[in-house]
């Protein structure tokens, strides 16, 4: 959900950013509070989108089990 909404936002901002979803296992469990990690989430993808110097650039989103 957070990479649909910023993949609507960004260019509103000016950039042409792909974001990737590179998640190897969608079934990925954590005792986690949903709503902070999605703060989380939204903020590194802010970040890494702000960090990019062209207007286009590519943000890959990976997460695994370790």
């Amino acid at each position: 959900n957070t990479k649909t909404y910023f993949e609507k936002r960004l260019p509103q901002i000016g950039r042409k950013v792909h974001i990737i979803n590179k998640v190897t296992n969608e079934n990925l469990l954590a005792a986690i509070n949903e709503e902070l990690f999605v703060w989380v989430i939204e903020n590194l993808i802010k970040n890494a989108a702000e960090s990019i110097e062209s207007e286009n650039g590519v943000i890959e989103i990976k997460a695994h089990a370790f």
